[in-house]
């Protein structure tokens, strides 16, 4: 099994590692990845994994970074967006079967800023729109269910 033990750190402890350059983007993006990979079997919540561009931004913030231009704490930082927000060039469906093919020409705001804050998009989670459309949008009839990864049986709502 590849090592994950990166991704329990939070955020605040990843920023100042990287900063501090003990802790490589590329291998946060690394562990990351592979913690995705081994939860999707289990959980079914990511609709879209963003491997290649995730590690080729954290190659981009590891260099920007070892030549003294560090953005800030998001810098480098590996995160998902929820799959409700347009980010240019990949795949928003809203978690609706009328979306299922949609992908923008830009970015939203929150994707815009994450962008320019230099933190590393690694994939697009699952979303539901309230309580009252849960069913339709875990049992999608396009992708199999979302599953709660400690009790089978239960239903996971989503929040943002």
């Amino acid at each position: 099994m590849a090592d994950t033990s990166l991704t329990t750190l939070g955020i605040a402890e990843m920023a100042q590692r990287i900063r501090s350059r003990e802790v490589s983007a590329v291998e946060l993006a690394r562990q990351h990845l592979a913690w995705i990979e081994a939860a999707q079997p289990k959980t079914n919540a990511f609709i879209t994994v963003l491997g290649e561009q995730a590690l080729a931004a954290a190659r981009d913030a590891e260099r920007d970074i070892g030549a003294g231009c560090y953005k800030g704490p998001l810098h480098g930082i590996p995160y998902g967006l929820k799959d409700l927000y347009w980010t240019k060039g990949i795949r928003t469906t809203s978690g609706s079967a009328i979306d299922l093919d949609f992908v923008s020409a830009e970015d939203s705001a929150a994707a815009a800023r994450l962008a320019a804050a230099g933190a590393v998009a690694q994939l697009r989670r699952w979303v539901d729109l309230g309580m009252r459309h849960v069913y339709f949008f875990t049992q999608r009839p396009f992708h199999a269910p979302v599953l709660e990864r400690f009790a089978r049986d239960v239903m996971p709502h989503f929040a943002s």
